[in-house]
């Protein structure tokens, strides 16, 4: 789990991600249309990271879980692409994110 400190007292954690990046439509992460979710933050350490600028465990940009999954319904995209940092550091509130936007269109998804 992201560490406390990533959010705002009281917040849980779960419904805020700290994202390091965003795109709306890309071609390039994975088949057909896409929204690009980048977070913030990584325990790695692997060797020719390409996101070394992602692996701090730091606030970067905190964005309610809801309103990231109404700019990603706001596009045509067929699926997302959870990357990072590391995405599972925040398992859940990427997967409420995915949850969120599948209770409107039957959307696939690549961590």
């Amino acid at each position: 789990m992201v560490p406390n400190n990533y959010f705002p007292p009281g917040s849980g954690g779960f419904d805020l991600l700290n994202l390091a990046a965003f795109v709306a439509q890309t071609r390039v992460l994975g088949p057909g249309l896409r929204a690009g979710v980048w977070v913030q933050g990584c325990v790695f350490s692997c060797p020719g990271c390409v996101a070394r600028d992602w692996i701090p465990q730091r606030a970067n940009q905190l964005i309610p879980v809801r309103e990231l999954a109404d700019r990603i319904l706001a596009e045509p995209v067929e699926g997302i692409t959870l990357s990072g940092g590391e995405p599972f550091l925040q398992a859940e509130a990427l997967a409420e994110l995915v949850r969120v936007v599948r209770k409107t269109r039957d959307i696939n998804c690549i961590a």
